[in-house]
C-alpha cells in the first residue's frame, strides 16, 4: 500500500513521467521501451504470472504513468474501510484505473 504514495500531492511528482518498479526485479535487458512509454498508464497484467491467483487483473510490480490530479484519488479515496476490505493494492488499481495498458502488450 506504501505505493500509493507515489500518486500523492506530497509525493511531488505531478508534471513528470514516472516509471515504476518494484526493488525485487530482475533486470536482463534494454529498459528503453519502458522509458520511452507516453500512454496514460501503463502495468503489468496479472496473465501468465505464476504467483497470481487469476489472471486477468493488474500487476504493480511495474508501472508507468504522468503524474497529475487525474489519478490523486488512488491516494486520496484510501480509507479504513479500503484498507480493511481491498486485499491487495493492485486491486485497488483494478478500481481506479480502467482499461490501463498492459506492458506485455508494449514491451514483451
Amino acid at each position: 500500500w506504501g505505493k500509493a504514495f507515489l500518486f500523492s500531492e506530497e509525493a511531488g511528482l505531478d508534471g513528470r513521467r514516472v516509471l515504476f518498479l518494484d526493488l525485487d526485479q530482475v533486470i536482463v535487458g534494454d529498459l528503453r521501451a519502458l522509458a520511452e512509454y507516453r500512454g496514460p498508464f501503463a502495468v503489468l497484467a496479472t496473465d501468465g504470472i505464476a504467483c497470481e491467483l487469476a489472471g486477468g487483473g493488474y500487476n504493480s510490480s511495474v508501472m508507468a504513468w504522468e503524474a497529475s490530479e487525474f489519478f490523486r484519488p488512488i491516494f486520496t479515496k484510501l480509507s479504513a474501510a479500503v484498507l480493511k476490505y481491498v486485499h491487495r493494492f493492485d486491486h485497488w488499481l483494478e478500481m481506479n484505473v480502467k482499461d490501463a495498458d498492459l506492458w506485455q502488450g508494449i514491451a514483451p
